[in-house]
């Protein structure tokens, strides 16, 4: 059955996509990535902060113990959607 759906499709049935992308996992690793993407990340009393030229005087406040296994990602998320930066590499 596989073989015939795969002529009547003309294409692989093997699952599609590339190897994905290396998300920060580590704050280090995060810091770098901002780094590497133009961005200034600020560090004393409280959270570090990121800005970016194209923010002007926005930050974007960073965490070091992060809360839950998604908040790296959810982090990611909206510095894509305030920046138009997509750091994970």
């Amino acid at each position: 059955m596989g073989v015939f759906l795969q002529q009547a499709l003309g294409r692989s049935l093997r699952p599609r996509g590339g190897r994905g992308k290396k998300m920060p996992g580590t704050f280090t690793e995060l810091r770098r990535s901002l780094e590497k993407h133009g961005f200034t990340v600020a560090t004393g009393s409280g959270h570090p902060k990121a800005t970016h030229p194209s923010l002007g005087d926005e930050q974007v406040v960073l965490p070091i113990t992060p809360s839950d296994h998604r908040s790296m990602s959810n982090l990611i998320a909206e510095i894509r959607r305030r920046t138009g930066i997509d750091i994970a590499t």
